[in-house]
Formats: structure tokens, sequence, C-alpha cells
């Protein structure tokens, strides 16, 4: 298996540092701020080809939606963009996956 592209570049002011997982309709990775040492975020891009002027304002409007909700179990959107032909999402990186806060046998999730 290859090496991922995106490892080690550069998007907006975070560099990819580790790919945390894939799925149908995008790829997740971990990234870490150029200027703010240790503050790590998840980025989310959709694949290349879901870059339709449609799917490029679904996207939007997810990103919207999401900026709007505020929940302590629901990761906090940072930013989004469109960059050299794919559609991203930064949102706050939760180590363990956004679920692993509810597998601590003394936290309760709803």
């Amino acid at each position: 298996m290859g090496t991922d592209p995106l490892l080690g570049t550069v998007i907006h002011n975070y560099r990819i540092t580790a790919a945390i997982n894939r799925g149908a309709f995008g790829s997740v990775y971990q990234a870490e701020h150029l200027h703010l040492k240790h503050r790590l975020v998840a980025i989310k891009f959709l694949h290349r080809h879901l870059f339709s002027e449609k799917e490029r304002a679904l996207f939007a409007q997810e990103a919207q939606i999401l900026s709007e909700l505020k929940h302590p179990h629901i990761l906090a959107l940072l930013d989004f963009g469109f960059s050299e032909g794919q559609s991203y999402m930064i949102a706050d990186y939760a180590p363990g996956g956004p679920c692993a806060i509810c597998s601590n046998a003394n936290h309760h999730c709803p």
C-alpha cells in the first residue's frame, strides 16, 4: 500500500499528520496547527468526485448546521472550505474518536 498523498500537506493553517478513517463519502485526518503547537484538529475531506456545484452547496449547508450546534457531546466545527477541488471541514479533535469519552465507566452519555 502506498503513502497517503495528503500526509504532510498544509490546509488552512494545519499540517496533516495522520489518517484517522475513510468512508463512502470521504476521509478524516488528524492535523496540527502550524503555529499553535499541540493544537490538534480533525479534518474531513469529501472524496474528489463529490465536487459538483450541488454537492458543494450541500456541504456548505451541512457546515452551517454543524456550526450552530452547541452540545458537550458534539465536536465543534471550526472552519470549512474548498481547496484544490476538494471540500473540507475542520473540527475539534477527539482522541480515540468522538465516543471515547462514553467508554469511560465513570461517565454516562445520553
